[in-house]
Protein backbone atom coordinates (compact mmCIF):
# COMPACT_ATOMS: atom_id res chain seq x y z
CA UNK A 1 0.00 0.00 0.00
CA UNK A 2 1.32 3.43 -0.94
CA UNK A 3 1.42 6.42 1.37
CA UNK A 4 -1.40 8.91 0.92
CA UNK A 5 1.17 11.73 0.85
CA UNK A 6 2.82 12.45 -2.48
CA UNK A 7 6.08 13.77 -1.05
CA UNK A 8 8.05 13.59 2.18
CA UNK A 9 7.49 17.34 2.58
CA UNK A 10 3.71 16.77 2.44
CA UNK A 11 4.05 14.25 5.27
CA UNK A 12 6.28 16.52 7.35
CA UNK A 13 3.85 19.41 6.99
CA UNK A 14 0.92 17.16 7.92
CA UNK A 15 2.70 16.22 11.14
CA UNK A 16 3.34 19.84 12.05
CA UNK A 17 6.74 20.49 10.50
CA UNK A 18 8.59 18.08 12.78
CA UNK A 19 12.17 16.97 11.95
CA UNK A 20 12.22 14.16 9.40
CA UNK A 21 14.35 11.96 11.69
CA UNK A 22 11.39 11.58 14.04
CA UNK A 23 9.23 9.94 11.37
CA UNK A 24 9.44 6.15 11.11
CA UNK A 25 9.13 4.72 7.60
CA UNK A 26 8.11 1.20 8.58
CA UNK A 27 5.26 0.53 8.19
CA UNK A 28 4.69 2.91 5.28
CA UNK A 29 3.48 6.23 6.72
CA UNK A 30 -0.29 6.32 6.72
CA UNK A 31 -0.67 2.55 7.08
CA UNK A 32 0.48 1.96 10.66
CA UNK A 33 -2.02 0.72 13.25
CA UNK A 34 -2.13 0.22 17.01
CA UNK A 35 -0.69 -3.26 16.47
CA UNK A 36 2.45 -1.63 15.06
CA UNK A 37 2.70 0.71 18.04
CA UNK A 38 2.34 -1.92 20.76
CA UNK A 39 5.88 -3.41 20.38
CA UNK A 40 7.32 0.01 21.28
CA UNK A 41 5.15 0.07 24.41
CA UNK A 42 5.34 -3.57 25.54
CA UNK A 43 8.51 -4.76 23.81
CA UNK A 44 11.87 -5.39 25.51
CA UNK A 45 13.32 -2.14 24.18
CA UNK A 46 10.72 0.46 25.03
CA UNK A 47 10.92 3.67 23.04
CA UNK A 48 8.66 6.73 23.17
CA UNK A 49 6.68 6.45 19.95
CA UNK A 50 3.22 7.74 19.07
CA UNK A 51 0.73 6.81 16.36
CA UNK A 52 -0.52 9.85 14.45
CA UNK A 53 -2.91 9.35 11.53
CA UNK A 54 -1.34 6.00 10.75
CA UNK A 55 2.26 7.23 11.10
CA UNK A 56 4.69 6.09 13.78
CA UNK A 57 6.45 9.15 15.18
CA UNK A 58 9.29 9.25 17.70
CA UNK A 59 8.50 11.57 20.61
CA UNK A 60 10.87 14.44 21.26
CA UNK A 61 12.70 13.82 24.55
CA UNK A 62 15.27 15.53 26.73
CA UNK A 63 16.40 15.38 30.34
CA UNK A 64 14.98 18.66 31.62
CA UNK A 65 11.48 18.11 30.28
CA UNK A 66 11.48 14.51 31.51
CA UNK A 67 12.33 15.58 35.08
CA UNK A 68 9.66 18.28 35.04
CA UNK A 69 7.08 15.80 33.73
CA UNK A 70 7.94 13.29 36.44
CA UNK A 71 7.79 15.98 39.12
CA UNK A 72 4.34 17.19 38.06
CA UNK A 73 3.14 13.58 37.80
CA UNK A 74 4.34 13.01 41.38
CA UNK A 75 2.37 16.01 42.65
CA UNK A 76 -0.73 14.88 40.80
CA UNK A 77 -0.26 11.35 42.10
CA UNK A 78 -0.12 12.58 45.69
CA UNK A 79 -3.27 14.60 45.11
CA UNK A 80 -5.09 11.64 43.58
CA UNK A 81 -4.13 9.38 46.47
CA UNK A 82 -5.03 11.89 49.17
CA UNK A 83 -8.41 12.72 47.63
CA UNK A 84 -9.05 9.21 46.25
CA UNK A 85 -10.25 10.90 43.04
CA UNK A 86 -7.98 9.17 40.56
CA UNK A 87 -4.57 7.98 39.46
CA UNK A 88 -1.72 9.27 37.34
CA UNK A 89 0.07 7.74 34.38
CA UNK A 90 3.30 9.12 32.95
CA UNK A 91 5.85 7.95 30.44
CA UNK A 92 5.23 6.07 27.21
CA UNK A 93 1.69 4.82 27.86
CA UNK A 94 -0.59 5.76 24.95
CA UNK A 95 -4.30 6.58 24.84
CA UNK A 96 -6.52 6.03 21.83
CA UNK A 97 -7.36 9.53 20.61
CA UNK A 98 -8.88 8.86 17.21
CA UNK A 99 -8.69 6.62 14.15
CA UNK A 100 -5.17 5.16 13.99
CA UNK A 101 -4.07 7.81 16.49
CA UNK A 102 -2.69 7.04 19.95
CA UNK A 103 -0.84 9.71 21.90
CA UNK A 104 1.39 9.49 24.98
CA UNK A 105 1.05 12.61 27.14
CA UNK A 106 3.98 13.52 29.39
CA UNK A 107 1.57 12.90 32.28
CA UNK A 108 -2.15 12.35 32.69
CA UNK A 109 -4.74 12.24 35.48
CA UNK A 110 -7.48 9.63 35.20
CA UNK A 111 -10.43 9.85 37.62
CA UNK A 112 -11.60 6.50 38.94
CA UNK A 113 -14.97 7.14 37.31
CA UNK A 114 -13.27 7.00 33.89
CA UNK A 115 -12.34 3.34 34.39
CA UNK A 116 -15.01 0.75 33.53
CA UNK A 117 -16.40 -0.45 36.86
CA UNK A 118 -13.79 1.62 38.70
CA UNK A 119 -11.09 -0.97 37.94
CA UNK A 120 -7.96 -0.26 35.89
CA UNK A 121 -8.07 -2.52 32.79
CA UNK A 122 -4.98 -4.37 31.61
CA UNK A 123 -4.45 -2.68 28.24
CA UNK A 124 -1.40 -1.85 26.14
CA UNK A 125 -3.19 1.19 24.70
CA UNK A 126 -5.79 2.93 26.83
CA UNK A 127 -9.37 2.78 25.61
CA UNK A 128 -10.26 4.88 28.67
CA UNK A 129 -9.37 8.56 28.63
CA UNK A 130 -7.73 10.88 31.14
CA UNK A 131 -9.51 14.05 32.22
CA UNK A 132 -6.30 16.09 32.39
CA UNK A 133 -3.17 15.66 30.29
CA UNK A 134 0.06 17.63 30.15
CA UNK A 135 2.89 18.13 27.71
CA UNK A 136 6.27 19.69 28.43
CA UNK A 137 7.67 21.24 25.26
CA UNK A 138 10.96 19.83 24.07
CA UNK A 139 13.53 21.30 21.67
CA UNK A 140 12.32 19.15 18.78
CA UNK A 141 8.66 20.07 19.20
CA UNK A 142 7.18 22.59 16.78
CA UNK A 143 4.41 25.08 17.49
CA UNK A 144 2.18 23.47 14.86
CA UNK A 145 2.82 20.00 16.28
CA UNK A 146 1.79 21.10 19.77
CA UNK A 147 -1.28 22.91 18.46
CA UNK A 148 -2.38 19.76 16.63
CA UNK A 149 -1.87 17.69 19.77
CA UNK A 150 -4.05 20.05 21.78
CA UNK A 151 -6.80 19.78 19.16
CA UNK A 152 -6.51 15.99 19.10
CA UNK A 153 -6.73 15.69 22.88
CA UNK A 154 -9.77 17.96 23.14
CA UNK A 155 -11.55 16.35 20.17
CA UNK A 156 -11.03 12.95 21.80
CA UNK A 157 -12.90 14.20 24.88
CA UNK A 158 -10.09 15.05 27.30
CA UNK A 159 -11.29 17.91 29.46
CA UNK A 160 -8.13 19.92 30.18
CA UNK A 161 -4.72 20.15 28.50
CA UNK A 162 -1.68 21.73 30.16
CA UNK A 163 1.20 22.88 27.96
CA UNK A 164 4.42 23.77 29.80
CA UNK A 165 7.25 25.62 28.07
CA UNK A 166 10.53 25.39 30.06
CA UNK A 167 12.41 27.67 27.67
CA UNK A 168 9.97 30.59 27.96
CA UNK A 169 8.96 29.65 31.53
CA UNK A 170 5.30 29.91 30.59
CA UNK A 171 2.28 27.61 30.39
CA UNK A 172 -1.13 27.36 28.79
CA UNK A 173 -4.33 25.73 29.98
CA UNK A 174 -6.83 24.62 27.31
CA UNK A 175 -10.32 23.25 27.98
CA UNK A 176 -13.40 21.91 26.22
CA UNK A 177 -15.01 25.37 26.07
CA UNK A 178 -12.15 26.59 23.87
CA UNK A 179 -10.85 28.75 26.68
CA UNK A 180 -7.12 29.34 26.81
CA UNK A 181 -5.37 30.61 29.92
CA UNK A 182 -1.82 31.82 29.30
CA UNK A 183 0.49 32.43 32.23
CA UNK A 184 4.03 33.24 33.18
CA UNK A 185 5.91 31.54 36.00
CA UNK A 186 3.79 33.33 38.61
CA UNK A 187 0.72 31.33 37.55
CA UNK A 188 -0.73 28.02 38.69
CA UNK A 189 -1.55 24.74 36.95
CA UNK A 190 -5.12 23.86 37.80
CA UNK A 191 -8.31 22.24 36.50
CA UNK A 192 -10.99 23.58 38.80
CA UNK A 193 -13.82 21.15 38.01
CA UNK A 194 -11.73 18.02 37.45
CA UNK A 195 -9.16 18.62 40.20
CA UNK A 196 -10.91 20.54 43.00
CA UNK A 197 -8.51 22.52 45.23
CA UNK A 198 -5.47 21.51 43.17
CA UNK A 199 -3.20 24.50 42.39
CA UNK A 200 0.40 23.83 41.45
CA UNK A 201 2.70 26.89 41.29
CA UNK A 202 4.34 27.00 37.90
CA UNK A 203 7.54 28.38 39.39
CA UNK A 204 7.86 25.14 41.40
CA UNK A 205 7.65 23.14 38.17
CA UNK A 206 10.55 25.06 36.65
CA UNK A 207 12.60 24.86 39.83
CA UNK A 208 12.18 21.08 39.98
CA UNK A 209 15.25 20.81 37.77
CA UNK A 210 17.37 22.98 40.08
CA UNK A 211 19.31 21.76 43.08
CA UNK A 212 17.66 22.80 46.34
CA UNK A 213 20.30 24.42 48.53
CA UNK A 214 19.89 24.52 52.29
CA UNK A 215 19.01 27.92 53.62
CA UNK A 216 21.78 29.74 55.40
CA UNK A 217 21.04 30.48 59.04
Amino acid sequence: MLSRWETVQDLIEHLGGIPAERIRLSPVPGTATEADLIPFIDGPQKWPVELIDGVLVNKAINTRASIMSSWVAHQLGNYGEETELGVVISGTFAFRCGLNTALSPAFSFIPWDNFPGGIVPDESIGTFLPSVVGEVIRTWNTETEIRRKIETYLTAGIEVVWIIDPELRTAQIHDQKNRVVQMDESGFLEATITLPDFRLPLIDVFESVCRKKSRQR
